[in-house]
């Protein structure tokens, strides 16, 4: 029997090949649900002094805020139990619903208390659209075409960096701080209408989701999760601050790499997209943390000119973005009957993986420099290699 949306042809002639088209339709609204919601994350951080200047506030108090913005990642197995209960198209809405109130709030807020309010709804927005759309996607697409079509949902997130940076700096420039969050949150708002009408609500004949039976599955992958995001984290989060002790980068020079990694991300996520489903999933995971391990680790012997920095770099986040979004695609098949929660679970282990990646990474880069910090990134990122064998079943790659 063909899985739901499969016609009986399935050539490979790109990411979406062997899905009906209603169904291709549905993903690419589902990419633009994750663009702007990826766009409305991800400018903050490059304009953080511009946004604590309007707000009169300090920048550590700025960047606390966004950082707790951050860790609401770890509401993300809730999300995906209720998610799972109830209706992915529910969770979908609501999550679109509250990216664009949040936006909106934040870019309107006389105050700093206001911002707050509206980027804590924007990120309970975010982890609500993520976990639905990829369980939506994980329910609908079968394993053999899932890398494609997670793959593509994942591409939003480089090219966020990639283009929505520099188009929210021209808004910032044409107006203010607060122009891109309107804009976005707006534009939110507008997908939340197109998703209502594009993607079908739970048939009636449609079982619920029975109790999930890969409790321990989805903690040793979280682990496994957690350990990637860890590693990646000691050097995402500190080689800024490496860079212009190193080699003398100034902010413009910084805006230039913000392009270049969000290149190295677009392949990294680019290359699960298109290839992926033929490599294997497990064997895509296992070769991003195999290029991001040496990469990590090489960085101070190697980085010692900018140009080779650089390129270390750049194979730092695709090797990242290669591992991570061949994960949660793995993540999605981990358990048939909550896939919600399994995705969930995913996410709130790499956001604390993540989190505790960031401050430890900063720490060691003062206390010992990047040889240190590189080093340790990179035999965490096999720690969660050696992991990974154990925890991903075989069938992601059946």
């Amino acid at each position: 029997m063909r899985p739901w949306g499969v016609p009986a042809e399935t050539p490979l002639l790109h990411p979406l090949a062997g899905l009906s088209r209603r169904l291709q339709l549905q993903l690419v609204v589902l990419f633009l649900g994750r663009g702007t919601g990826s766009w409305t994350m991800r400018f903050a951080y490059p304009f953080l002094p511009t946004i604590a200047r309007g707000l009169d506030v300090s920048l550590a108090a700025t960047g606390a805020l966004l950082g707790a913005v951050e860790l609401l990642g770890v509401l993300a197995p809730a999300m995906g139990k209720r998610i799972d209960r109830g209706d992915q198209r529910t969770g979908l809405l609501a999550g679109s619903a509250a990216l664009g109130i949040g936006g909106v709030t934040a870019g309107l807020a006389p105050g700093v208390a206001g911002f707050a309010l509206g980027m804590l709804v924007l990120g309970a927005g975010f982890i609500s659209y993520t976990v639905a759309s990829s369980a939506w996607t994980g329910t609908r697409v079968p394993i053999e075409r899932r890398g494609g079509a997670i793959g593509l949902l994942e591409t939003s997130w480089a090219v966020s960096l990639l283009l929505g940076v520099p188009a929210a700096a021209a808004m910032v420039v044409a107006g203010s701080w607060r122009t891109p969050f309107l804009v976005i949150g707006v534009a939110n708002l507008v997908l939340a209408v197109v998703i209502s009408r594009t993607i079908e609500p739970r048939r009636k004949s449609e079982a619920r989701p029975a109790a999930g039976t890969g409790g321990r599955r989805h903690v040793g992958f979280a682990t496994t999760l957690a350990l990637l995001g860890m590693g990646g984290m000691m050097v995402f989060g500190s080689y800024g601050a490496w860079l212009e002790a190193e080699h003398g980068f100034d902010p413009g020079g910084m805006g230039a790499l913000a392009v270049l990694l969000g290149a190295g991300e677009l392949i990294g996520s680019g290359a699960v997209m298109l290839r992926g489903d033929r490599i294997g999933l497990r064997r895509t995971m296992a070769i991003g943390m195999l290029l991001l391990a040496p990469a990590l680790a090489l960085l101070s012997p190697l980085g010692g000119h900018p140009v080779g920095a650089l390129v270390l770099l750049v194979l730092v986040f695709v090797g990242f973005e290669l591992a991570f979004v061949a994960g949660l695609t793995i993540a999605s098949e981990l358990d048939r009957d909550a896939r919600g929660a399994a995705i969930g679970i995913a996410i709130a282990g790499a956001t604390i993986g993540r989190a505790a990646g960031a401050a430890l990474g900063v720490w060691v880069l003062v206390e010992h420099g990047m040889a240190v910090t590189g080093g340790l990134g990179g035999g965490i990122v096999l720690g969660a290699l050696a992991l990974s064998r154990r925890s991903v079943p075989s069938r992601v790659d059946a």
